[in-house]
């Protein structure tokens, strides 16, 4: 289990919700094959559908205009983001808080989706397995998350980051409670002329000063950043994209 300042990482969102669609081009490819991968499987329509995380609302929009649905919850870490989704959320179905927190998510829901932010929870395994107990008979939880491989880079030089888990181990971890419909795993490499441009891509998508801190000075970053990941003219970024469709265990 990780430990995660959750009112820090509120706050880091926050500040960047002006910024983040037009630098979280990953996170928007996520949406959307999350979201293909389910109607691929044969899963389009549901009662109740719970979002986790629902932020700026991008995968909000995919789901409101390529899903059907009788009733969409929604929720995220701070009450400002209703005003992204206000349009495809009734307020007295918006959750706002820890998402984490098992007893927000509505009884009987068929389908409990969230992208892009699962990384964040303390004990995913857990909140898997007792989320189970919520959702409907053959009810599904959709989601995309990363890898292993994410921000490998940033690790490398600081030994900062989340724990992520590989399919293998979060497939161990949760036991018997869910059937394993799809898992689609494809790093992408982002590429940048100078190393600022990383740093404000980190920072206008929130992610920034995740973990424990280790004392490391700028200078000695970018230039540790450029002996091992610059070539070719361009510094480079991983991710480690990877989208889960689990349906729940008789």
């Amino acid at each position: 289990m990780q430990k995660i300042n959750k009112e820090n990482i509120g706050k880091r969102f926050k500040k960047a919700t002006a910024t983040y669609d037009e630098y979280a081009v990953v996170q928007k490819m996520m949406a959307q094959e999350l979201v293909s991968m389910l109607k691929n499987h044969g899963f389009s329509s549901f009662g109740t559908v719970y979002e986790i995380g629902t932020g700026t609302g991008i995968l909000t929009k995919i789901v409101s205009t390529e899903l059907k649905y009788e009733q969409l919850f929604c929720n995220d870490l701070f009450g400002e983001s209703y005003n992204y989704i206000s349009g495809l959320c009734d307020r007295k179905c918006f959750l706002a808080g820890d998402g984490e927190s098992v007893e927000l998510i509505p009884g009987n829901t068929d389908l409990i989706i969230s992208n892009a932010t699962f990384q964040w929870f303390e004990d995913l395994p857990e909140f898997l397995k007792c989320s189970s107990q919520k959702i409907s008979k053959n009810g599904v939880i959709a989601f995309s998350t990363f890898g292993t491989a994410q921000f490998k880079e940033i690790r490398e030089i600081t030994g900062n980051g989340l724990h992520y888990f590989t399919k293998d181990e979060l497939l161990s971890r949760i036991g018997n409670c869910f059937e394993l419909v799809y898992f689609g795993e494809t790093r992408q490499v982002l590429h940048f002329r100078t190393f600022r441009e990383i740093l404000i891509h980190i920072s206008r998508t929130g992610v920034a000063g995740v973990g424990e801190e280790k004392n490391i000075e700028l200078k000695e970053f970018a230039r540790s950043y450029t002996e091992k990941f610059f070539s070719d003219g361009n510094y480079r970024l991983t991710y480690d994209p990877q989208i889960w469709i689990l349906r729940r265990k008789q």
